[in-house]
């Protein structure tokens, strides 16, 4: 991904895409893919959501592209 220091793996987002825009516009991002509950991430704990939201696009394979991109 350009202008990333490194991309997400299997065990660390770390550096990854998620580091060029704000946790919060991620999650909003991923429950219109469908990939994450946005109810359900609670005040503060964005950061954490958007490594997971990034995480289930990942492991939902070709269904998670679109998020990717």
């Amino acid at each position: 991904v350009p202008g990333v220091s490194g991309l997400p793996s299997a065990v660390n987002c770390e550096g990854g895409f998620h580091s060029l825009a704000g946790s919060g516009a991620l999650c909003e991002l991923a429950a219109a893919h469908g990939l994450v509950d946005r109810g359900a991430v609670a005040e503060g704990q964005e950061e954490a959501a958007a490594v997971d939201a990034v995480r289930a696009a990942l492991e939902a394979g070709e269904a998670g592209e679109p998020f990717l991109k």
